[in-house]
């Protein structure tokens, strides 16, 4: 659970930085 959520905030971090 602590993983998938860690794996979606660095997904997200890095969509955001990618802009």
């Amino acid at each position: 659970m602590m993983i998938q959520t860690l794996l979606q905030r660095m997904t997200v971090t890095n969509q955001i930085a990618e802009i």
